[in-house]
């Protein structure tokens, strides 16, 4: 059996995108055979396999992944599945404990770490244990925390890939609609502060998602998605004039700008048209209207303003 330095723990339902870029990104940076993170279809039910109990035991490193359904999540009957004593996550973390490994707790999505007085009385040590956090918004930033926190337990090898590629560029190619969707759940937020980190995060990743994704995510019923890509489309069509000439493209942006469910989805499509002026006369009348009669004041400035770059 391959020895995987670092073993992965996580729920499927709660953070299954988070732990598969997170294995990806320590592949690219230690090596293919650096890292375990169970994909079986079998976690729900199953009886805990020697394969994860040998890999744990041979694992220098256990990162557990936590997400805000992490210790919520419940079984068929509605008791919390962290406290059966068969649940994989708990046995996971149960025999890290038991061996001596290092474990590192993950917090995405903007979970909290969880008190000892919540955890089973085997778990309670985790509690205070360090933990670090990874939001969709500064992933790259927040990643390298990691990769130096676990360098001292993994050799940096060779992966075998084209020398021409950073780390950085071979995980963007892997970008998915999930990790979009993921970001943008910070734009449910009430914070402006994560609102404009969750801008910048969707920025980052934008450029490498089909633009068929981008449109699909603004005819999306979550107000946080059709948010996300109408920061998204403005990446697009600043950055490629067939964009700026595709009709569905422009259609989309026009939703967005008379969007009558979400202010800040009208904010976001105005901004777009205020760092795009060549569009802004296109939607000359809708961004009039806005701006003279919508009832965000934030939308009626960015509207304006957007009108103003179009006359400059």
């Amino acid at each position: 059996m391959v020895s995987r330095e670092v073993f992965i723990s996580y729920r499927r339902d709660d953070t299954e995108t988070e732990a598969g870029r997170l294995a990806d990104a320590i592949r690219v940076h230690f090596g293919e055979d650096s890292v375990f993170v169970d994909t079986s279809d079998t976690r729900f039910g199953a009886v805990w396999p020697d394969v994860l109990r040998k890999t744990v035991e041979q694992a220098a490193v256990v990162i557990a992944v936590i997400g805000p359904e992490w210790i919520l999540a419940r079984d068929e009957d509605g008791r919390r599945r962290i406290d059966d004593t068969e649940d994989w996550v708990r046995r996971e973390l149960e025999l890290g404990l038991e061996r001596g490994k290092t474990i590192i707790p993950l917090l995405v999505r903007h979970a909290k770490m969880p008190r000892a007085h919540a955890l089973p009385q085997t778990l309670a040590p985790v509690a205070s244990m360090q933990a670090f956090s990874i939001r969709g918004e500064t992933w790259t930033h927040d990643l390298e925390l990691v990769q130096r926190e676990l360098e001292p337990y993994l050799e940096r090898r060779d992966t075998g890939r084209a020398s021409s590629r950073s780390a950085v560029e071979e995980l963007a190619s892997s970008y998915t609609a999930d990790d979009f969707r993921a970001i943008a759940l910070g734009f449910d937020s009430t914070d402006m502060s994560v609102r404009n980190a969750t801008a910048e995060g969707v920025k980052e990743i934008a450029a490498f998602l089909p633009l068929g994704d981008v449109l699909a995510f603004c005819r999306s019923r979550k107000t946080a998605e059709r948010v996300g890509a109408a920061v998204a489309l403005g990446v697009h069509v600043r950055s490629s004039r067939q964009t700026r000439e595709d009709r569905r493209a422009l259609s989309a942006l026009g939703e967005l700008l008379t969007d009558g469910r979400s202010s800040l989805v009208r904010y976001r499509a105005a901004q777009v048209l205020r760092s795009s002026p060549g569009l802004a006369p296109t939607y000359a009348d809708d961004l009039r209207h806005l701006a003279a009669s919508d009832e965000n004041s934030w939308v009626r400035d960015m509207a304006a303003a957007a009108l103003r770059h179009a006359r400059a």
